[in-house]
């Protein structure tokens, strides 16, 4: 965590000249985006399989589905599909996610409000508002055990899964210094993520850095960078699919399914 630490600060003393630049372009970025709404229905069920997986998504936007208008759409339920299928499972999810929540805010008031389920995998995604606000990567940390504490002490056996870092340096919307920015923060927060995983059983990180060129490869090519943003920040339907799908195979090439218990 020294290291880390230390390239936060020097990121931003070096950074500290720009704030004029970066205030402009931040300002310039938010009145070109729409503000768009979380998806509908965060609710719901998929498949009708021998075994039953109750699966809960946590986060912020990208996990809220902001950018397609329903949840079905979303990565939590393309992701109970893609499982459901691979699986002959049915799969009994929900997504609670809020815009602009950093990892504090979600384990602070995300967590308390779950109405009772009891799920059998937990899914978190999350990131790109702990760089957005810069917040400390010592902070990121302790927010993140918190999180992973109150998830383990309410659902021990509940296999937890960090998604993704988001991949700022190719949101089309952003202007290079924003991308250069904010993604070395998202980059530390990634590190964050590794170091506090180590400490505790059941807990796992897709490391991956999310590239478009590598997903325009798994199109065949049939698609270019602005199909997979729905405003050139947020996932499309596109995007969801195949992140979703991406963290399927995770989830099946480690076993992690195995939790599943038999109806």
């Amino acid at each position: 965590m020294r290291k880390i630490q230390l390239q936060y600060y020097l990121g931003i003393l070096a950074g500290l000249p720009l704030l004029p630049l970066l205030y402009r372009d931040g300002r310039r970025i938010r009145a070109s985006v729409p503000k768009l709404p979380a998806a509908a229905n965060p609710t719901g069920t998929a498949g009708k399989g021998k075994r039953r997986l109750y699966l809960l998504t946590l986060g912020e936007s990208t996990v809220a589905g902001v950018g397609v208008s329903d949840h079905k759409e979303g990565i939590t339920g393309v992701l109970a599909e893609y499982l459901a299928d691979k699986t002959d499972s049915e799969i009994i999810w929900r997504a609670e996610a809020r815009s602009g929540y950093t990892m504090q805010k979600i384990a602070d008031e995300i967590l308390p409000a779950i109405r009772p389920f009891s799920p059998n995998l937990i899914i978190v995604g999350t990131g790109a508002n702990d760089a957005f606000a810069a917040n400390n990567p010592a902070k990121f940390a302790r927010a993140t055990e918190k999180l992973i504490k109150h998830l383990q002490n309410e659902y021990s056996n509940a296999p937890i899964i960090f998604l993704n870092m988001p991949p700022i340096r190719e949101f089309p919307a952003f202007t290079p210094l924003i991308k250069f920015f904010i993604g070395s923060l998202t980059e530390l927060n990634g590190k964050v993520l590794e170091n506090v995983i180590r400490r505790y059983e059941n807990v796992h990180y897709i490391s991956e850095k999310i590239t478009m060129r590598d997903w325009i490869h798994k199109t065949e090519g049939t698609n270019s960078m602005t199909d997979f943003f729905s405003d050139g920040v947020h996932p499309s339907g596109l995007t969801y699919r195949i992140w979703a799908e991406e963290t399927g195979k995770y989830i099946l090439d480690r076993k992690i399914c195995e939790v599943y218990p038999t109806l």
